[in-house]
This record gives structure tokens, sequence and C-alpha cells, in this order.
């Protein structure tokens, strides 16, 4: 018996060695835990392992979801396109967004 979990992510690494690229699979926190630095501290351990890797990351977010695309481009992200009716069932879009390799970047 531990403590509540009160978020969760996932991150991969594809391709060869000295070529990878991370996807964010998802990064997700309790309603009642949100705004207390969860969803930052989870994005930068999943940033932690794409920087190890010297790997840019990818990764999709609702268009309407602001506070998340805020951490996001707080962290070096940028909107590279947009996938239609990328949310199933509601049909929502999504922006699909990358960060450069850690070479590229300078992260808080």
């Amino acid at each position: 018996p531990g403590a509540p979990v009160s978020g969760y992510a996932g991150i991969s690494v594809l391709g060869p060695a000295g070529g990878h690229e991370c996807k964010v699979h998802t990064i997700a926190v309790d309603p009642g835990a949100r705004g207390t630095g969860g969803g930052r501290a989870l994005l930068n351990a999943l940033l932690e392992v794409a920087d190890r890797h010297r790997a840019p990351v990818f990764l999709e977010v609702r268009t309407d979801n602001t506070v998340a695309i805020s951490l996001y481009e707080s962290t070096g992200f940028a909107v590279a396109g947009v996938r239609r009716n990328y949310y199933q069932p509601s049909g929502a879009d999504a922006y699909t967004m990358v960060r450069p390799a850690a070479a590229e970047v300078n992260r808080p």
C-alpha cells in the first residue's frame, strides 16, 4: 500500500542508435492534482529520456488544450501540423508538436 497514483506518462524511443526519435504517448494527471507541477515533472522525466538519446520528441495534443500547449511550448515544443479528427469518438483536432534534439534546445 503506497500513495495513490496522481499521474502517469509514457514515451517510446524509436529508430536506430544515432538516429533516435522519441514519441510521447501520454501524460495524464488526476484532476484533483492538476496545477501542482505534476504534469511538468512527468514531462521533464520524459524529456530526460529523450535527452539521453539526443532525440527529437514528437507528440499530439488537443488544439483546445491551452494549458498543455503552454506547458509544451515552455519546454521547447513548437506546432508542426494539425491532425484533423484525431481524437475519437469526439472528432477533436490535434496539433502535432515537435521539440528538437537536446543539443538544440535549452530546457528549464
